[in-house]
């Protein structure tokens, strides 16, 4: 299924997928070999010897559990989020245009933090529900989503990011159409190469569904720190117009 370089442990290195009737079997150079059951309902790890912990500790929680979410119906967007009043709102775009530093700025007071680069998603008779307890690497221990905290929480909005720039005026927030944010879900979705073609043809279903009930929108902003706090104040008037944002916006 997959047969080309992946980065982990701070490097490409060499990395291979394989179907058998059983399930999938991964192998990532000099890392060791993972074997996902067809049903997503486990993982099997084989470690090279005398290996960084933290090298398979990514691999786990990165290509192996992401694809082992995708086959049971969970995908995960590569994103940043935070959940105001108990429902996400969740940030997509390229690396390096400002989704962690948008969610670090807005995480505090009433904003709760809810991942800093991979936000599980399920679409179910609820809606479409966040499940914000999943690993997040970047992140240390004490920044994890709460144990005690709710495991399941609505996602209200995602917004995508346009290319940073300093020069930008005024901080836009324009929806997108039906495909636009269907193309969107897909292009931000972690693990889509380890995907065959029966798994792609669910996970685009599966954002067409979520594009055609949850907003997805494009938001520019000059990418200078003080003009984040007129960033929060858009990002919320438009996700929650009928609440009062004087007593939600971060203090910094």
């Amino acid at each position: 299924i997959y047969d080309e370089p992946g980065w982990i442990g701070e490097q490409w290195r060499t990395t291979t997928l394989m179907t058998v009737p059983a399930g999938y079997w991964l192998h990532i150079a000099a890392v060791g070999k993972f074997f996902i059951a067809r049903d997503g309902s486990g993982i099997g790890v084989w470690p090279q010897e005398a290996l960084t912990h933290a090298w398979v500790t990514e691999a786990v929680l990165g290509p192996a559990l992401s694809l082992a979410l995708a086959l049971q119906g969970v995908f995960c967007l590569h994103a940043s989020a935070v959940a105001i009043s108990g429902q996400v709102v969740a940030f997509v775009g390229e690396s390096g245009w400002g989704k962690s530093t948008l969610a670090a700025f807005l995480h505090g007071d009433n904003w709760q933090f809810v991942a800093d680069d991979v936000l599980p998603l399920e679409v179910g008779e609820e809606g479409t529900t966040c499940l914000p307890n999943f690993p997040q690497l970047k992140l240390s221990a004490a920044q994890q989503w709460p144990l005690a905290s709710p495991q399941r929480l609505p996602l209200t909005a995602v917004y995508l990011l346009t290319t940073p720039t300093v020069q930008n005026s005024k901080v836009e927030i324009q929806p997108l159409s039906p495909l636009e944010a269907t193309l969107a879900l897909v292009r931000h979705t972690v693990a889509t190469k380890l995907f065959d073609k029966q798994l792609l043809t669910q996970h685009l279903a599966f954002c067409s569904g979520i594009a055609r009930h949850v907003p997805v929108k494009r938001l520019a902003y000059p990418r200078v720190y003080a003009r984040l706090p007129e960033v929060a104040t858009a990002v919320y008037t438009d996700s929650f117009p009928n609440k009062n944002r004087d007593s939600i916006l971060p203090k910094h």
